[in-house]
């Protein structure tokens, strides 16, 4: 510990090997930041970790808890996960349930990661969930903004829930080409044009200047594409309909 930050040190070796699941004190509200040769935990250290719980973490640093088999994390208090903070990890399922910022490639290429709740969450990283090829459903009613591939999970089938109004598209914010991705709005839900209140498809080479072809490329600023160079990817389908 440094002050109120559970950074571990990395000169102890000993023992490392066998841990199996930490439960972090009470006192800590941080984990340190790592960098992306030296995580904060990592496989080299911690190769037999599967999970992990800290009930008062605010602050999930950069390069975390990188390419270790961690599988389960608890922290019912965290507001901020930093860049590539679980980067090739074996989580299947989790819930951070105040989190508001997700950093860029957070949860990049956690291979098993099925399902994700992040019900306050407005800012989504670029890559934040790029090759997660298992991921099915995910839940994010109150974003406002989405960052460049997001969504580039690999997966042909992905579930997004949304809010009651459409988020901010970043330039190239789209998901792999074969992918299906369904968007699940509620009653009364606007700006997912061209929804308009039961169900929509958009597919092949449309090029109609919407939300759902800024989620298949070419951003959207709330009323048009982020950038006049994008494109629409023809070999992703986006689904819009009512919860």
């Amino acid at each position: 510990m440094t002050g109120t930050s559970f950074n571990p040190d990395k000169t102890v070796k000993t023992g490392k090997r066998y841990i199996v699941s930490l439960i972090l004190p009470s006192v800590a509200t941080s984990i340190a930041a790592g960098t992306n040769s030296a995580p904060t935990f990592s496989l080299s250290d911690f190769f037999s970790l599967k999970s992990i719980k800290g009930d008062n973490i605010i602050t999930i640093g950069d390069y975390c808890i990188c390419d270790t088999p961690l599988e389960r994390v608890d922290f019912p208090k965290a507001t901020t996960i930093g860049n590539r903070a679980f980067f090739l990890c074996s989580l299947q399922s989790i819930s951070f349930p105040l989190v508001t910022t997700i950093g860029e490639y957070a949860f990049d290429s956690c291979s098993l990661l099925q399902s994700a709740s992040f019900p306050l969450v407005t800012t989504i990283g670029e890559y934040a969930f790029h090759s997660c090829s298992k991921l099915s459903s995910l839940s994010i009613p109150k974003v406002t903004r989405i960052e460049t591939y997001a969504f580039a999970t690999g997966s042909t089938g992905l579930t997004i829930t949304m809010g009651p109004t459409a988020p901010t598209l970043a330039i190239h914010v789209a998901v792999l080409s074969g992918q299906t991705v369904k968007v699940k709005v509620p009653i009364g839900a606007t700006g997912y044009t061209p929804f308009s209140g039961t169900s929509v498809t958009v597919s092949g080479s449309d090029s109609t200047v919407n939300w759902a072809n800024g989620l298949r490329g070419a951003g959207w600023t709330g009323s048009a594409f982020a950038s006049s160079g994008g494109y629409v990817r023809s070999g992703v389908t986006v689904i819009i309909e009512q919860q």
